[in-house]
């Protein structure tokens, strides 16, 4: 309801909200019954089947009767300021397939966490696509106000993709040449909710879909990129899942025939040249270094080329 009352809230009226429920099992159902009486703006799909994030964002891309659309999370939250604000660069900006905005993160409270730690998107002199095949992500979900019939065009979300589904339909956007324009001047105007208890007691089951989804990631591109520069990079997709399989195995929360499970799947699908045995290098220094191992991974990135 925090994520619905911060769309509600805004200076800009001339929005409509489709909230798709996935066969949700919480409340969420019971507080989405009558949501319409709240807002007439505010609608509801309760889907009977579960289809995954992916297809519900395409569903609701589906129904959306404005020409700019925004993705949001069910925890997520925009500033009261955020529609008006974003439409204002519109007009500027009318040729834009995607505009993208600073945002920050929190916890419990909007402003709990210092704003050096901020999401705040390059300028252009950035290489956008390249942040994006090597995992240092230059913004997410809710930071871009998308054009419609781009998105459309490009055939939305890719519904296959169970993890990393934002990080590839930005990477298929910028292949496919979205003309892109970010503020990094401008004030945050959309807040992203970290979830610190998120892996609970299935630590396992939400590796496993991050590392599922970086090896989707990685085999999809690797073909598609025209530069083995490029086909390098990719392999920073593939350090960061890893990175996170050594981190939670080292503090007991993955077995052993889980950790080798994951390390060695991630580790085989890498196919630029020398790249798989600097992973396992990697993974072997992890093992006899701190619980987190401060320097490792970026000098990993450095000895694949990440940094160039």
């Amino acid at each position: 309801m925090q994520t619905v009352n911060s769309v509600i809230a805004q200076k800009y009226p001339h929005w409509e909200m489709i909230i798709v429920d996935d066969c949700s099992s919480d409340h969420s159902k019971e507080l989405l019954s009558n949501i319409n009486s709240i807002d007439k703006r505010v609608s509801a799909i309760l889907n009977e089947k579960n289809k995954g994030g992916n297809a519900c964002r395409n569903q609701g891309l589906s129904l959306a009767k404005g020409e700019y659309v925004l993705f949001l999370d069910a925890d997520d939250t925009i500033d009261e300021y955020c529609l008006q604000k974003r439409m204002e660069q519109v007009l500027k900006y009318p040729k834009a397939d995607l505009l993208v905005f600073p945002m920050a993160i929190f916890k419990q409270k909007i402003g709990d966490m210092d704003a050096s730690q901020n999401w705040i998107p390059p300028g252009k002199e950035g290489n956008f696509l390249h942040l994006f095949l090597k995992h240092e992500l230059p913004w997410q979900t809710m930071q871009p106000l998308w054009r419609k019939d781009f998105l459309n065009k490009i055939d939305g979300f890719d519904e296959n993709f169970v993890r990393l589904q934002d990080v590839e339909l930005h990477t298929r956007a910028l292949m496919e040449g979205a003309t892109i324009e970010t503020f990094p001047n401008l004030a945050k105007d959309c807040n992203f909710r970290i979830d610190e208890n998120r892996f609970g007691n299935k630590v396992f089951k939400l590796l496993r879909g991050f590392s599922f989804g970086a090896v989707q990631y990685y085999k999809k591109f690797y073909d598609k990129v025209t530069s083995n520069n490029e086909k390098k990079l990719l392999t920073g997709s593939l350090l960061e899942p890893l990175s996170n399989v050594c981190f939670q195995y080292k503090a007991g929360k993955i077995s052993k025939v889980e950790y080798q499970q994951l390390s060695q799947e991630l580790i085989n699908t890498c196919e630029y040249k020398n790249h798989q045995s600097i992973l396992k290098t990697f993974t072997l220094f992890y093992k006899i270094s701190p619980v987190h191992p401060k320097g490792l991974k970026k000098a990993i990135r450095i000895l694949v080329g990440l940094f160039n």
